[in-house]
């Protein structure tokens, strides 16, 4: 069985940065639906599901694009 290998901020620039890469659209395309740019707060959510719901879908796109950030700096 192969070891893991951790996956570092240069991965991520590899599938969704570099000039040329296949996860460009892929990455637009999971910023628009999931990126709630409009806010991930919904008015009158009773328990607040919905909401919660939101952020977790953003804080996914939030990470990526942190990575992708990382690694533009040049940081590991």
């Amino acid at each position: 069985m192969d070891k893991y290998k951790p996956i570092d901020c240069y991965d991520y620039e590899k599938v969704f940065s570099l000039p040329h890469a296949t996860g460009v659209p892929v990455l637009q395309d999971l910023v628009n639906r999931f990126s709630h740019a409009a806010g991930a707060f919904v008015k009158d959510d009773e328990g607040g599901r919905q909401t919660a719901f939101n952020l977790g879908q953003k804080s996914v796109i939030d990470y990526i694009i942190a990575q992708l950030n990382e690694a533009k700096r040049g940081n590991k």
